[in-house]
């Protein structure tokens, strides 16, 4: 415990979180709960947590409780989180959606959604559909994503297309588009259009680019192109992005350099990574360098990386080790990819350590 007290009492909260464990165990709740809110306060939140889980298993539900509201009346839902999903894990369901409708009263409705997905990937379909849709109704709108695949999966097209459509409208950019895109996955790209095209029809910009995606997918460049395009013109910058990609490989690269520093110039950094390597493919390796330079100093830092490896693949290994020099003498460290592998399959690509 001696040393505990000196790592919490040096700043470091993971020892305050665990020294309250300590005094819980220890039968000294007060000091505790005392230390668990220094750790919560000090950005360890989840040491409240651990603590209402240890009372909890100690039969002590009532402070379990009393503990996790308090908690969650201050900002912190995860308490009320892990006795939902400990209480349904011990088969007391009633409970566990009490602890739940507490949560939504007190801001957290995500507790509902995660309890209506461990209800569904246990196979109870109707008990998890009644926590998305409260889940919904008290502002978690990502719950109405995951009812329109329990209705899509029920082959309930009509009610999924609706679900997914209210969920755009709550502000969840991405649900018609995640929606359309299990529904192609399962050959029905016409039901995935016709989706994105009703989305789209109502204003809504994320489910344009995705109609566009799927043309382009099923090789209708010209519908897809125009698309992108109408995307694009309301300043969506991965439509820029799309479009800028389709005119390059079609060779027209004054429209696709336009295109990339559109993006750039709307804040979107990747694209002067793009913007580089077109400049470098045709022939203009200073003008190249230069862009480069700045995504890194945007932030890109593997923008230089990916021009010296582009370098070296078209045999240009001079100019190759010339760039890589100024990077190192810039104060940069070459990073190489760290190898991807099925257990580590978003393993680091290259890139630079910064000075």
């Amino acid at each position: 415990m001696a040393w505990y007290r000196r790592a919490a009492d040096a700043g470091h909260t993971r020892a305050l979180a665990l020294l309250a464990e300590v005094h819980e165990q220890a039968a000294e709740p007060d000091m505790a709960e005392t230390l668990a809110w220094q750790a919560a306060d000090a950005g360890h939140p989840r040491a409240l947590s651990r603590i209402a889980v240890l009372r909890e298993r100690a039969a002590n539900r009532a402070g379990a409780q009393a503990l996790a509201l308090r908690s969650a009346d201050a900002g912190h839902g995860q308490p009320l989180l892990k006795l939902a999903l400990l209480r349904e894990s011990l088969g007391l369901h009633q409970d566990a959606e009490a602890i739940a409708a507490l949560a939504a009263e007190r801001g957290h409705p995500q507790v509902r959604a995660v309890l209506a997905g461990v209800r569904e990937a246990n196979g109870d379909l109707d008990s998890a559909a009644a926590l998305y849709r409260q889940a919904a109704d008290t502002g978690h709108t990502y719950a109405l994503v995951c009812l329109a695949v329990l209705r899509e999966e029920a082959h309930d097209p009509a009610g999924a297309d609706a679900l997914a459509l209210e969920a755009a409208e709550a502000g969840h950019t991405r649900a018609v588009s995640l929606l359309a895109g299990l529904r192609a996955e399962a050959g029905d790209r016409a039901g995935a259009e016709a989706l994105c095209r009703t989305a789209a029809d109502t204003g809504h910009v994320p489910a344009l680019l995705a109609l566009a995606g799927l043309r382009e997918q099923a090789g209708d460049l010209d519908r897809a192109e125009a698309l992108y395009r109408q995307a694009a013109d309301t300043g969506h910058v991965r439509a820029l992005m799309s479009l800028a990609l389709m005119r390059e490989r079609a060779d027209h690269t004054a429209s696709a350099h336009a295109l990339y520093r559109r993006a750039a110039d709307a804040g979107h950094t990747p694209a002067l990574t793009a913007l580089a390597m077109l400049l470098e493919k045709h022939g203009e390796p200073a003008e190249a360098e230069a862009i480069a330079w700045q995504a890194v100093e945007a932030g890109q830092h593997q923008a230089l990386v990916h021009l010296i490896v582009l370098r070296r693949r078209a045999g240009h290994e001079t100019a190759a080790n010339s760039l890589a020099r100024q990077v190192i003498d810039a104060g940069y460290t070459l990073r190489a990819a760290a190898p991807r592998t099925p257990l580590h399959p978003h393993a680091p690509g290259p890139g630079l350590a910064p000075p």
